[in-house]
């Protein structure tokens, strides 16, 4: 995510400084695949509703800290990714008091809001019962898209994805969102198909704020945009302001036939109840 005034070094100690006494208890998860929308989804909210700050992959990028999480490119195979991942699950007031560490380097200055919105992909929905019996209070926004654009764009994307096979790829993907099929109460997640974000935005958006008791903000915050970079990021921003496209669906996927039959094949169980979900959460 290219908030570069959120990442700055020197504005975190700053912000972690101003907020060392400050508990942030009321947290918006917002997670799923990578490459799946789920910076586009955080960053919607972020820039139209109010809240305390943004936490753009925060265990990605505070390493001194229990929760830290390497980089995906740091790992050879999916199976260690997930070992590591996994292996992470500490006890409960200490992963609180991390997480917490976290949060207050991310807080923005003199905001009187104490809800945050975190965005991390994967990782806590690997570890769900860690994240929403720590935060009891919390929603979790699980945004899943069609297993085929994901999976070729994990391949395209990130250098561990492109040398794991369709197979592999398909059974983390499955692994990954059936961990939030699972996780009970129903109530405290909520199932977002990106491919009808973008097309049924404010629809989506109303039932989030009502769900979420979210505020609009008088006047809509101003993001910095990400098109220098080609394939990662927030993308789509005219003169600070997200541009949702609405022809996204129609990308061209660079995927032998074979390959798109075993994503189909492998998926379709998991898919299907992804898109129940999603129906039973929004009346669209």
């Amino acid at each position: 995510m290219q908030f570069k005034s959120q990442k700055d070094h020197k504005r975190r100690v700053l912000r972690s400084l101003y907020n060392r006494n400050s508990f942030f208890d009321n947290i918006t998860f917002v997670s799923g695949m990578s490459g799946s929308g789920t910076t586009l989804l955080a960053a919607y909210l972020y820039q139209n509703f109010l809240f305390a700050g943004i936490v753009p992959e925060g265990p990605n990028i505070v390493s001194k800290n229990n929760l830290y999480m390497p980089k995906t490119d740091s790992f050879e195979t999916l199976k260690d990714y997930k070992k590591y991942i996994l292996a992470q699950k500490i006890e409960k007031n200490l992963f609180k008091n991390s997480l917490n560490k976290i949060n207050q380097q991310f807080a923005e200055l003199f905001c009187d809001q104490n809800n945050l919105i975190m965005k991390t992909a994967i990782i806590p929905l690997i570890q769900i019962d860690q994240y929403l019996n720590s935060y009891e209070k919390s929603y979790m926004l699980v945004i899943f898209s069609n297993p085929i654009l994901n999976i070729e764009g994990l391949k395209r994307k990130w250098r561990l994805f492109s040398n794991s096979s369709i197979n592999d790829l398909c059974d983390f993907w499955n692994v990954v969102y059936q961990s939030a099929l699972d996780f009970y109460p129903k109530k405290r997640i909520i199932f977002i198909e990106y491919e009808t974000f973008l097309t049924k935005t404010e629809n989506i958006i109303l039932t989030l704020q009502e769900i979420l008791n979210l505020k609009r903000r008088k006047k809509i915050k101003k993001l910095q945009d990400n098109n220098h970079k080609s394939v990662k990021g927030l993308r789509g921003v005219k003169e600070g302001i997200i541009k949702l496209d609405k022809k996204v669906n129609s990308r061209q996927v660079i995927l032998d036939q074979d390959s798109t039959d075993e994503i189909i094949s492998k998926t379709r169980k998991v898919y299907k109840k992804l898109k129940i979900r999603f129906s039973e959460d929004f009346d669209l």
